[in-house]
């Protein structure tokens, strides 16, 4: 796996696709192992829409409640 790479969390300042999302990059393995454990950041946009829409994020869930 090459680093940096970026991982992605929704929604965020970026806008495209009809969707927002933000990144970050990660340095090495513990770094994305420590992000995707988090439940916030995720490997793609796709994923990290999806997991914001369907409520498993902690964004999505303290949407839910406002």
């Amino acid at each position: 796996m090459d680093f940096p790479r970026s991982v992605f969390t929704s929604p965020g300042s970026q806008k495209g696709g009809g969707y927002s999302f933000e990144y970050e990059l990660v340095e090495n393995e513990a770094e994305l192992a420590d992000a995707l454990a988090s439940g916030v950041w995720f490997e793609s946009v796709p994923e990290a829409v999806s997991a914001f829409e369907t409520g498993v994020t902690p964004k999505a869930k303290k949407k839910a409640k406002e």
